[in-house]
């Protein structure tokens, strides 16, 4: 008994212990499905984490949401109606989002009309209050009667059947979880109105913060999407600007334009047509560039001008052109064959079908509109595009409005600067004889011009006799002139008879030679001395155009293989015009020839006078400059081609007092020179004195008594004996004088009326001890208001700076360095 009781003691022992055992393994097979399910909950949301860096560019984000879908069905979680997700600024009042369900492989984007059911309402307001978790559970009827609006609209209508019945027989309500994020919400739908478990719940909250990263990276890749776009579209943008501001011609708008079509492809913008039209004026005639692709994908490229009028499309663009405003047709059928009808009936276009559409889209600008039909609606973004390429198709026509208007201009410049030219040969006519230059010059600059002819020249009638005088040059003899004296008479051909004709009526006078008529003229010029030859007899048929422009002495005229066009005749018309002025010049000219030997005469005989006028002044200049111990002297002036009123003199007193003198008499020619002449003699009766302000005093006086008008002196005179300097000024530049001890310029300026110009003037004096090596420099103001090619003036700081850096040299080098710089 003692033994059994033992083993049964035992034995519940084994057993307490194997129960124990037992539950300690249930607890770690239970930690361990829980791990297992945590792995593979973490697992699937690492697939997607990954799924959502391996995204390069925002179209990947559908992939990533069936991603999130795959990985939901395969943890297993009830879900009956599928999974969705919302980007939460898609959900205003109405349910946008992509989703899948039940056997679906890949998600959709999926929208809901609104209906006025909780079930509907429910969840848009739930995800527009924000962050967070809700779910929601329905009633069997309340699921019917939302999946009864549902399946009316499109394109869940055309669901089959069955399967609407299918959905709609499932037995039990309808039950939704949804997590809410910043950006983005999931949300997850069971059809059998089981509620979802916590661990569900958990997982999906799970996922939606996985996929708010996902979110996250995409609005990251949209932003540099949107950059990298942007940078594309301003590159294209520039490029189009670039060859519109690299236009040197108006001929270079083509070039543009295909630039622009192109940069269109390259930005992946790609109508069926496309083109640009600029307007003439108010009219609703535009020239249109056009290109489109063929069959083969090839470009074609038309221009041309069309009406916009004739169909109801043509005549709303017309309508929107004027008002500057866009306008987005659109064909359909029959319509689409009827509009290119309209537009040109000679052209055969495709024939289109019932079920095809086009989208018309035109954009204006001041001088013209950009336009485009597509076989698809345009998103806004590439409909910015053509906005913004717009302005610069405008910036392009303005440009090329500009050059045409700028070639233009520059060829009027050019006609102007050529009949300048003629004009300036005119005036530089200096006997009667240099006609045959002038004329010459006439044929030249009209070939410059372009003026291509087989002969051109000017005939001069020789009053009403048919006698002419006739310059010619041709392309055959490289323009060398003609000249045909004036014994030829202008008969033997209807051509020579209509000029004479014409010239009487003053009429310009146009006649085409051809064939037999062609023949003969020039068989008639050949019996003259002109030197002109013409095809013969048995040449091929040729046709000459001749055209002249009548002046009051004669006439231009001029040969051409092709027609004269209106602004050739007027070109000639114009060069006619300065040529008449040429020969009134002509016969001024002999006129003037004689008395131009009167008039040479008259010339030399006041030339001789100034020049001997001038030789006076310089022989009042002292020939000798004074020779002093304790002084060197250099003196420099510029003597003019005629009398000036520039002067300058010393004296030496017996006591070895040296007084110098420089002036500057106003104006010139004779009356500068009197009043020079009259200084000189006052200088030389009163250097001798003592006191500068008297003899200024007395120099004054006697010019004011001379009455000369206007007529003044401006002087500096300076006495030095010994080391003392005494020195006066009257309206004459600052006296500059070298310190050598201190190594500066001292500078000594006066207040003071030129001498003449008024009586009892206060005129101040200085006195200054020089030490040696001190250097005193005098000068008019020719030197400080001399200018250079740019009008820059001298000036005195310059004087005063070069006089500083040459002051330590002898005086004729500090007078050659001022004067050479």
């Amino acid at each position: 008994m003692q033994f059994e009781k033992l083993i049964e003691e035992k034995y519940q022992k084994l057993r307490q212990k194997n129960t124990e055992l037992e539950k300690i393994i249930d607890k770690i097979n239970s930690d361990l499905e829980l791990k297992n399910r945590d792995l593979e909950i973490e697992a699937a949301l690492e697939r997607v984490r990954s799924r959502t860096m391996a995204m390069h560019n925002t179209s990947e984000l559908q992939d990533v949401i069936n991603t999130v879908y795959q990985q939901f069905r395969g943890l297993d979680i009830a879900i009956t109606g599928g999974v969705f997700i919302a980007i939460n600024d898609d959900i205003e009042k109405e349910i946008a989002c992509w989703g899948a369900g039940g056997t679906a492989e890949y998600v959709e984007r999926v929208h809901i009309p609104f209906i006025d059911l909780p079930i509907y309402t429910g969840l848009v307001e739930g995800i527009r209050k924000g962050p967070g978790f809700f779910t929601e559970e329905f009633t069997y009827q309340e699921k019917i009667d939302f999946f009864n609006h549902l399946f009316k609209q499109s394109p869940y209508n055309e669901m089959p059947s069955e399967h609407k019945k299918e959905v709609i027989s499932r037995e039990g309500g309808y039950t939704r979880s949804c997590a809410v994020s910043k950006y983005t919400s999931v949300f997850i739908i069971n059809h059998h109105g089981r509620k979802f478990l916590n661990e569900e719940n958990d997982v999906l909250i799970k996922f939606t913060k996985v996929f708010e990263q996902t979110y996250t990276r995409f609005l990251d890749l949209q932003k540099a999407e949107e950059q990298t776009r942007e940078a594309q579209i301003e590159a294209a943008l520039e490029r189009v600007r670039s060859k519109a501001m690299g236009m040197n011609s108006s001929e270079d708008l083509a070039l543009t334009i295909d630039h622009f079509f192109q940069e269109l492809k390259n930005l992946d913008v790609k109508p069926i047509r496309c083109g640009v039209g600029i307007k003439d004026g108010d009219s609703p005639i535009v020239d249109v560039t056009v290109t489109s692709a063929n069959k083969n994908g090839e470009d074609i490229k038309l221009t041309g001008k069309l009406t916009l009028g004739g169909h109801p499309i043509l005549d709303k663009v017309y309508e929107a052109l004027q008002l500057q405003a866009e306008y987005f047709p659109v064909l359909r059928g029959e319509e689409i064959n009827e509009y290119y009808q309209a537009m040109n009936p000679d052209i055969e276009f495709p024939n289109f079908s019932k079920d095809d559409v086009q989208y018309g889209y035109y954009f204006h600008f001041k001088e013209g509109g950009v336009f485009a039909w597509t076989e698809k609606e345009l998103l806004e973004v590439e409909i910015n595009i053509f906005r913004r390429f717009k302005s610069v198709l405008s910036l392009t026509y303005r440009r090329y409005l500009d050059l045409k208007e700028s070639e233009a201009q520059a060829k009027e410049a050019q006609i102007e600067a050529a009949l300048e030219r003629v004009r300036s040969r005119t005036m530089a006519m200096h006997k009667s004889e240099d006609l045959t230059s002038a004329v010459a010059a006439v044929f030249t600059e009209l070939e410059e011009l372009g003026f291509t002819t087989i002969r051109c020249g000017i005939g001069i009638f020789n009053d009403k006799s048919r006698k002419v005088n006739v310059w010619t040059a041709s392309d055959s003899n490289e323009n060398d002139t003609a000249h045909l004296s004036g014994d030829e008479i202008l008969e033997g051909h209807p051509l020579l008879e209509g000029i004479f004709k014409a010239w009487e009526n003053q009429h310009d006078y146009s006649y085409v030679l051809e064939g037999d008529d062609l023949i003969n003229y020039y068989e008639v010029a050949a019996e003259s001395n002109l030197p002109v030859s013409g095809p013969k007899a048995n040449d091929e048929k040729i046709t000459q155009y001749y055209h002249s422009v009548m002046f009051q002495a004669g006439g231009i005229f001029a040969f051409r293989e092709n027609e004269f066009t209106t602004e050739a005749k007027q070109l000639m018309k114009r060069f006619a015009d300065v040529f008449h002025l040429t020969f009134i010049r002509h016969l001024d000219l002999k006129k003037a020839e004689a008395q131009n030997k009167i008039i040479q005469a008259e010339n030399e005989r006041k030339t001789r006078e100034l020049e001997e006028a001038r030789q006076l002044q310089l022989s009042m200049l002292p020939k000798d400059l004074p020779q002093l111990p304790n002084l060197e002297i250099a003196v420099y002036m510029q003597t003019a081609t005629e009398v000036g009123g520039d002067y300058y003199d010393f004296h030496v007193r017996d006591d070895g007092v040296l007084t110098a003198v420089i002036g500057d008499a106003t104006g010139h020619g004779m009356k500068a020179g009197t009043i020079v002449t009259i200084t000189k003699s006052l200088f030389n009766s009163l250097a001798s004195s003592k006191n500068i302000l008297k003899t200024f005093a007395k120099i004054s006086k006697a010019i004011k008594d001379m009455n000369f008008r206007q007529l003044t002196m401006c002087m500096i005179l300076l006495k030095i004996k010994g080391n003392h300097l005494t020195l006066s000024s009257a309206g004459m530049p600052p006296v500059m004088i070298y310190r050598k001890q201190k190594q500066e310029i001292e500078e000594l300026s006066f207040e003071g009326m030129p001498l003449g110009a008024m009586r009892n003037f206060p005129y101040r004096q200085l006195d200054r001890d020089l030490e040696k090596g001190d250097v005193i420099l005098l000068l008019t103001d020719g030197l400080p208001e001399l200018k250079n090619q740019t009008s820059e003036m001298y000036g005195y700081e310059k004087i005063k700076n070069e006089f500083l850096s040459v002051s330590k040299r002898k005086p004729e080098e500090i007078i050659d360095h001022l004067k050479n710089s």
